[in-house]
């Protein structure tokens, strides 16, 4: 089983979230937009705590260090961004 927005869709049309309940539930049309925010809100506030605590940065600078010196585990890039070259 998969969380894609086809199943989630087939789900709330089917009533299963009320069945998984054993109760009648309410959910939202766009249950799917719902959860991708709440999973993007998740992510930022994860990124702010790990920027705090010095385990992440921004900067192409002090990225590419992290990088070539091997201390990058993860790197995102934001869409807005442009293609990341530093040698790597």
């Amino acid at each position: 089983m998969s969380a894609g927005r086809d199943v989630l869709d087939t789900a709330r049309t089917r009533h299963l979230f009320s069945r998984a309940a054993r109760q009648p539930v309410t959910v939202p049309e766009d249950i799917a937009q719902v959860l991708v925010s709440g999973i993007e809100a998740r992510l930022v506030q994860g990124l702010g705590l790990a920027r705090r605590a010095g385990q992440a940065l921004c900067g192409f600078v002090k990225c590419r260090e992290w990088i070539v010196g091997g201390k990058a585990g993860l790197v995102i890039q934001g869409s807005g961004g442009s293609r990341m070259s530093c040698g790597v």
